[in-house]
């Protein structure tokens, strides 16, 4: 299965035949989607740009397309987003890393990675051991698993 996007909502399509298999509407403005372990995330915002709009991270069973959880940042649209197994870890733009359990959407952190106000996150980089995140300026920071 891959899957694909319009403008309020996720497509999968079957790899090999290129079918249809399901579709769903997510609501608002579809920023991204990753798929992994079953789970389709999309992500979205509430606004006519992604600049400083609340947002939401819906996951959807990647089987049958029907929404498993949502989570709701009104502080700012998920604009990172990276699943690894029972974790899905996604930032916002203010530069706050949030992992959630990848099955019910449950807060497990959240991390600021520095004091500045736009200090945008460039990457979230999971390991066993911590979770590595950058951010524009080149700054790395490692934050326990």
């Amino acid at each position: 299965m891959a899957s694909t996007a319009t403008k309020s909502g996720v497509v999968a399509l079957d790899v090999a035949t290129g079918n249809v298999l399901w579709r769903a509407d997510v609501g608002g403005s579809l920023w991204g989607t990753e798929n992994e372990a079953g789970i389709a995330y999309a992500s979205t915002f509430d606004g006519p740009t992604l600049d400083g709009v609340p947002g939401d991270l819906i996951a959807l069973d990647a089987r049958a397309g029907r929404t498993l959880w949502r989570r709701h940042f009104p502080e700012g649209a998920p604009t990172d987003l990276n699943p690894a197994g029972a974790v899905v870890y996604t930032g916002i733009d203010s530069g706050v890393v949030h992992a959630l359990e990848s099955t019910k959407g449950g807060a497990l952190w959240s991390y600021k990675i520095t004091e500045a106000p736009k200090d945008q996150l460039a990457a979230i980089v999971p390991t066993p051991s911590a979770v590595y995140l950058a951010n524009l300026k080149g700054a790395l920071f490692a934050v326990e698993a």
